[in-house]
C-alpha cells in the first residue's frame, strides 16, 4: 500500500477537524457542570469582534470624598441635559455603554442631545472603593452629593436630570430624603425605598446569611468547621468570612486563586433559575447566587450574555448587611436599622418617574409601587403626574438597559419621560 496522496490527506485533516469542532459543541451543550466551569462565555467574548461606539471622546472626571475616588465618564451630546446614569451594586456604569446591542442607552441619549455622564459610585467594581467597608448611606450621603455638584461645576447647570437602577435608585431617594439638592427630576429603576424581594432573598435576610458572609461563624464554632474537612479555601471563607465577593469567575488556570474559583463556581452551578433552560455562564450563576435572577436570559443577546464579565466585578460586602436590614424592615433604613430617612418625605420636591419589570423576582414590581402610593400619600397636593409608574411587562431587572431589543422597546421611554421633566412637572 503507498503513501496517501495530498488529497487524502487534507480530507482525512478535514474529518479531524469536525470531529473536534463536533465534540466541543457537544460538550459544550452536554457537559453540564464540567463544561460549565471551562466558562466558554468568557472565552468567547475574548475573541468576539467590537463595533465601532457612536459616542463622542469620554471625559473622564473624578469625584472626591475624602481619599475615596469616585468616577464620572462623560459623552456630551448636546444642550440637553445633564443627565446622570447609575447602574445597580456590583456593576460598572460602563453596562450603559456595552458595545453588545444595536444601541445602548448613553448612544440613545446622545444622538438626541444629551449631556450624558456615567456614574461609578462605591457599588461600582470600577473603583478601588468598591473594595473597602462602606455603607448605603455613604452613597445616599456622600457619593451623590459629590457627583452632582461635579456635574454641575462642569456644565453650569442649575440641576440634574437622573436614571438610576437598583440601590442606585434606592441610594439617590434616600439622598433626596437626607435633603440633597441639585437634582431636576429622577428615573427610578426597578427598586425604591419600600423593596419586595423574592423568597430567596428573604431567606438570606432572615437567616443573617449576610453577617454570615461578612464575618464568618462565631470564633467557638471554628474548630468544627476544620472537622467537616472542607476544602482549604472555602473553610476559611466559612470560617472567617470574605471582605469582598467576586462576580466573576478566574479563566487563567495559571492565575493566583483558580481553584478556589473554581472551587465556589462548582457551589453555585445548583443556583435556581426558575422558569428558564441552563445558564453555562458562571457569572449569572454568582449573580444570580448573590443577588437573585438579575435578567430574563430571553431578553440578552448572545455577545451580551457572554459580555457580563466586562461589566460586573468585586465589591466589598459590607454594604449587604445593611442591604439585610433594609430587606427585613421592608423600606429604607440606616445602616443601623433606624428610621432616618422616611420621616422627611417633604424634601422630596421633584418628579419621580418609576421603572419596572414585570418579570423581576430580584424586586418584585410591586417594590416602586409602595413608594408612588407613599409619595403620593404624603404629598397629596402634588399635581398626579408628579410621581408616575410604568412597568415592562416582558422584562425582568438589568435586562430593561442591556435587552436585546431595550432600545425600541424600553428607551423611547426613558427619553419620554426626561424631555416631561425639562420644563418641570408636565403631562
Amino acid at each position: 500500500m503507498g503513501h496517501p496522496g495530498l488529497l487524502e490527506i487534507v480530507q482525512q485533516n478535514e474529518v479531524m477537524r469536525f470531529g473536534s469542532v463536533f465534540a466541543k459543541l457537544v460538550f459544550r451543550c452536554y457537559g453540564g457542570v464540567t463544561a460549565y466551569l471551562n466558562n466558554f462565555p468568557a472565552l468567547d467574548d475574548a475573541q468576539a469582534p467590537h463595533r465601532p461606539m457612536r459616542l463622542p471622546a469620554p471625559e473622564v472626571h473624578v469625584p472626591m470624598v475624602g481619599d475615596k475616588a469616585l468616577g464620572l465618564t462623560r459623552y456630551k451630546g448636546g444642550t440637553l441635559g445633564p443627565v446622570i446614569l447609575a447602574p445597580g451594586f456590583g456593576v460598572t456604569a460602563a453596562s450603559y455603554a456595552m458595545d453588545t446591542t444595536d444601541e445602548n442607552l448613553a448612544e440613545f441619549l446622545v444622538a438626541r442631545g444629551y449631556d450624558v455622564w456615567l456614574f461609578d459610585y462605591r457599588g461600582s467594581p470600577a473603583l478601588d472603593a468598591s473594595r473597602q467597608p462602606f455603607t448605603i448611606d455613604d452613597i445616599a450621603r456622600e457619593d451623590w452629593p459629590a457627583a452632582i455638584e461635579m456635574v454641575r461645576d462642569n456644565t453650569g447647570a442649575a440641576d440634574v436630570q437622573i436614571i438610576a437602577h437598583c440601590f442606585a435608585s434606592t441610594s439617590v431617594l434616600m439622598g433626596l430624603l437626607a435633603g440633597m439638592k441639585g437634582v431636576r427630576s429622577v428615573v427610578s429603576s426597578q427598586t425604591s425605598l419600600h423593596p419586595i424581594s423574592g423568597w430567596f432573598n428573604y431567606a438570606k435576610a432572615d437567616s443573617h446569611l449576610a453577617n454570615l458572609l461578612v464575618q464568618g461563624v462565631p470564633k467557638a464554632m471554628r474548630g468544627l468547621v476544620d472537622g467537616i474537612g472542607l476544602p482549604p479555601a472555602l473553610g476559611d471563607i466559612v470560617k472567617y468570612g470574605m471582605k469582598t465577593v467576586d462576580m466573576v469567575s478566574i479563566v487563567d488556570p495559571s492565575a493566583e486563586g483558580y481553584m478556589a474559583a473554581k472551587t465556589l463556581d462548582a457551589l453555585l452551578w445548583p443556583v435556581p433559575f426558575p422558569g428558564e433552560i441552563p445558564c453555562y455562564n458562571p457569572v449569572c450563576h454568582r449573580v444570580f447566587g448573590v443577588f437573585g435572577p438579575s435578567f430574563a436570559h430571553d431578553q440578552l443577546n448572545e455577545a451580551t450574555h457572554n459580555a457580563l464579565g466586562r461589566v460586573f466585578g468585586k465589591i466589598s460586602t459590607e454594604p449587604f448587611l445593611q442591604l439585610a436590614e433594609i430587606l427585613r424592615w421592608g423600606k429604607a433604613v440606616d445602616a443601623g436599622g433606624a428610621d432616618t430617612y422616611m420621616n422627611t418625605p417633604e424634601n422630596i420636591d421633584i418628579p419621580i418617574d418609576f421603572v419596572a419589570g414585570g418579570k423581576n423576582r430580584i424586586f418584585l414590581p410591586e417594590t416602586t409601587l409602595r413608594t408612588l402610593h407613599w409619595l403620593r400619600a404624603t404629598h397629596k397636593d402634588a399635581p398626579k403626574n408628579m410621581f408616575t409608574r410604568v412597568v415592562f411587562e416582558e422584562y425582568a431587572h438589568m435586562d430593561i438597559f442591556i435587552g436585546k431589543n431595550a432600545h425600541h422597546e424600553v428607551f423611547p421611554y426613558l427619553l419620554d419621560r426626561l424631555r416631561a421633566r425639562d420644563g418641570g412637572v408636565q403631562a
